[in-house]
């Protein structure tokens, strides 16, 4: 299923000019299972992603359902609107840190501890309240992102 959705993210961006700023987020039905957990996988580590709860649309009340379906839209209008102010966060965050081994490309970490790493603090950036916290709280095997007030001080 993922391989369609990479297909048209892959289209999408080639069209765009290379000056262009993307962002990949997403936002997914959290199902229980391990497919959904793979679909999510094959956007590390190029894309932050958040769970929304499963929508029954046949739960409830039939007078109610019209009202219950809009306030589901509504919910994921702003899930997605929070993902992109989490994605702005992150780009920040890293904007201008080439020395910042988080931005490496992953075939350089092929250590059972390093990419683990990764992939945890990529897995919660969409769910931290704060991403700017998350990464200066990830330390991989000994690195840490730097903080810009240190490198200010230098």
């Amino acid at each position: 299923m993922a391989e369609g959705y990479h297909r048209d993210l892959e289209a999408r961006i080639a069209a765009l000019n290379p000056r262009d700023e993307v962002a990949v987020i997403l936002a997914y039905v959290a199902y229980q299972g391990a497919e959904t957990q793979r679909f999510v996988d094959t956007f590390f580590p190029f894309g932050i992603h958040a769970p929304l709860d499963p929508f029954d649309p046949e739960a409830g009340p039939k007078a109610e359902r019209r009202a219950t379906l809009l306030a589901y839209v509504d919910s994921i209008e702003v899930a997605i609107a929070a993902l992109m102010t989490k994605m702005h966060a992150v780009r920040d965050t890293l904007s201008g840190r080439n020395f910042s081994p988080l931005l490496l490309p992953l075939a350089n970490f092929k250590s059972d501890v390093v990419r683990p790493e990764i992939a945890a603090l990529f897995g919660g950036l969409g769910t931290a309240v704060d991403p700017r916290t998350r990464h200066r709280q990830v330390k991989p095997c000994g690195f840490a992102v730097p903080d810009r007030r240190a490198i200010a001080d230098v």
